[in-house]
């Protein structure tokens, strides 16, 4: 069955209104005019959203849409359009990526609304475009997964994969990410982005232990984009032995070169070990 979403027939229309993601001044002309216009916008935390609207003196009325409401909510939601055109915004960048706004988009086509996406701000696209990693073809994973085995191979899938990836990691866990991220390989390139577009923006590449040591330092503040630049056949032409002696070259152990090296090329470190010793005989 087609389902076919045409801007301009006679249904009220739910906007998707993406909001700064830390500078206020980061908002287009027509999603302030939008935020005007509807009689109703969702918002994740009314208290957020209503320090944005204060700041443009928009007067419309707000109601709450999260993860913990949202069953109840989409009934409200559904109603409040039947009324007149309503607007969906999140605390920051674009709803519906990571958060339950694609529910509520789903619902609202279903029930033949119109639906309009406003173009804007999202802090994963500032990472991967600063990173300057291949970005022809990447992979947004939004968060990590929470079970510890899931999360390890999750990372491991993203070092080794076939495209750059980028993905949000909280304050209280970077730290245990980056050190998992040098249990998988201590040479993976990483950018790491914090506090984007606000006064302390910062950007930070290196090495997962690198950036681990830095920050150790440093101290660590605010929510983090993290960009993997994926070991793709990068040493495909290089022999196991020069494989490792490569890493050992970066300062990395023998011991967890030859654990990265087996990473990388899906085999035991034992052996690696052996194909190690063997070569270097020769």
């Amino acid at each position: 069955m087609i389902n076919q979403n045409s801007f301009g027939n006679d249904t009220n229309t739910l906007y998707i209104v993406p909001t700064p993601i830390g500078n206020l001044e980061d908002i287009t002309i027509r999603a302030l005019r939008i935020l005007n216009e509807v009689t109703t916008i969702f918002c994740e935390d009314t208290r957020v959203t209503r320090k944005l609207l204060s700041h443009y003196e928009i007067k419309s009325h707000l109601h709450s849409y999260h993860e913990h409401n949202k069953e109840y909510a989409i009934t409200k939601v559904l109603k409040s359009l039947v009324e007149g055109d309503i607007a969906l915004v999140s605390d920051a960048g674009m709803p519906a990526i990571s958060d339950p706004g694609y529910n509520l988009i789903s619902k609202a086509k279903d029930e033949g609304f119109n639906v309009v996406v406003l173009p804007g701000a999202s802090a994963f696209l500032l990472g991967l475009v600063f990173s300057n990693f291949n970005s022809e073809e990447f992979k947004y994973v939004g968060f990590l997964p929470k079970q510890p085995t899931k999360r390890t191979q999750k990372l491991h899938n993203l070092v080794h994969g076939e495209c750059s990836s980028v993905f949000y990691e909280s304050p209280h866990k970077i730290l245990n990410t980056l050190e998992e991220l040098n249990e998988i390989s201590g040479s993976v390139k990483l950018t790491l982005g914090r506090e984007l577009t606000k006064k302390f923006e910062q950007y930070i590449e290196g090495t997962p232990l690198e950036i681990l040591n830095y920050l150790k330092v440093k101290g660590v503040k605010g929510e983090f984009i993290v960009v993997i630049h994926p070991e793709v056949e990068k040493n495909s032409s290089l022999s196991i032995y020069e494989q490792v002696l490569e890493q050992e070259q970066l300062g990395i152990d023998r011991k967890k070169a030859i654990k990265d090296v087996a990473n990388r090329n899906n085999i035991m470190k034992n052996e690696v070990y052996q194909l190690f010793v063997e070569e270097k005989n020769d």
